[in-house]
């Protein structure tokens, strides 16, 4: 069994609205999405408040770097954007099919200081607030307006200080469609970190990914050459509930996603609801998703019929159960595998520790 890999336009999950039709514009027209960040130099703005879709605002030393932030903390900084899509705005939006925020910072100390001040944060948080509509997550999660703000994920720091760079990783990345194509949908996204040192200056930066990429970003980032364009993920030996679609044993195709350098996306067709599968690889940063852990891994869910009810499966393979010391995706023939993965039964999202766990599977990741 050999299937393709993720569609560039996320078909519909609910019941009520058309089949999804749309298709992501490429080459796109216009201006593209441009890295937002404010920062100040010797009291001028040196960075890029705005692209037209994220918004950075917030506090900078704007005077003598020497005498540390000016005013009183805790000092802030913000950068995000609503947006609308669905229905009577869906006809001509530049808006990926799927949207793909990423946030990263980094930190610099003002002044000599001997030790250094300290980097800590007072919050660091990525919020989503869906005012119309509803948005859908990789893992099948569904946020409305009642369910209000919801905090997604954290902002990571780049090392080394240098965040004016893209790092192109899927920590401080978070990902999701509309539920349905044809329904007026409204949302904002938002990072905001805080902080109370005042010889520390951090910066926040923010950018939103079209589905799909301009040039080579990723031409040397597997040792001076291109990480795969798509990886193989063979399972074999399934042992656990009895599906309606069959066996999950098989081999399949999983494309990298564009605008990131080590993180690989494919849908399998099963299920008892209109969603796909959703099989996510990324190697050594941390997830949203409820089924991720630190350190590389696999997860793949979908909802399945099974005893005549519809419940969500999940193979699942994190350091808790089995531990892999896989980095990145670079290299040719078998990258990583694996004996014993965790098959899960829940009920709902997300997946939590009173889950069923029943059954294993064997794993292969090639390229």
């Amino acid at each position: 069994m050999l299937l393709g890999g993720s569609s560039p336009c996320q078909q519909c999950g609910c019941v009520s609205c058309q089949t999804c039709t749309r298709t992501c514009t490429e080459p796109h027209t216009g201006a593209e999405f441009e890295k937002v960040f404010t920062n100040y130099f010797e009291g001028v703005e040196n960075g890029n408040p705005t692209d037209g879709f994220l918004t950075a605002t917030g506090d900078n030393d704007a005077s003598d770097p020497y005498d540390g932030m000016d005013g009183s903390g805790p000092w802030m900084q913000e950068v995000g954007g609503g947006f609308s899509d669905g229905g009577s705005y869906g006809g001509g939006t530049r808006f990926p099919c799927t949207y793909r925020f990423s946030f990263w910072r980094s930190t610099r100390q003002l002044g000599i200081n001997n030790p250094a001040p300290s980097t800590a944060l007072t919050e660091n948080v990525i919020e989503l607030t869906v005012s119309a509509g509803a948005v859908v997550f990789p893992d099948g999660t569904v946020i409305t307006p009642a369910d209000g703000t919801v905090v997604l994920a954290s902002v990571p720091l780049v090392s080394g200080g240098a965040g004016a760079v893209d790092p192109r990783t899927n920590d401080g990345t978070v990902s999701f469609a509309l539920q349905c194509q044809n329904v007026e949908t409204t949302f904002s996204v938002t990072a905001r970190i805080r902080w109370n040192v005042q010889k520390r200056q951090h910066t926040l930066y923010g950018i939103v990914r079209e589905c799909y990429e301009e040039g080579t970003p990723c031409a040397t980032f597997c040792s001076g050459n291109p990480p795969p364009a798509s990886l193989y993920l063979t399972i074999s030996n399934y042992t656990g509930p009895t599906l309606a679609s069959g066996t999950p044993n098989g081999t399949y195709v999983l494309d990298r996603v564009p605008n990131y350098c080590n993180w690989y996306l494919g849908n399998w067709g099963w299920g008892c609801l209109a969603s796909p599968l959703n099989v996510n690889l990324e190697a050594g940063n941390d997830d949203v998703s409820a089924y991720m852990d630190s350190n590389a891994r696999i997860t793949a869910n979908s909802w399945q019929i099974i005893d005549g009810d519809c419940r969500l499966l999940v193979l699942w393979v994190n350091t808790s159960y089995n531990p892999i010391t896989l980095t990145s995706f670079c290299g040719t023939g078998v990258l990583a595998s694996g004996t014993n993965g965790v098959v899960l039964l829940a009920t709902a999202i997300p997946v939590t520790s009173g889950d069923i766990v029943s059954g294993s599977f064997d794993w292969e990741i090639s390229a």
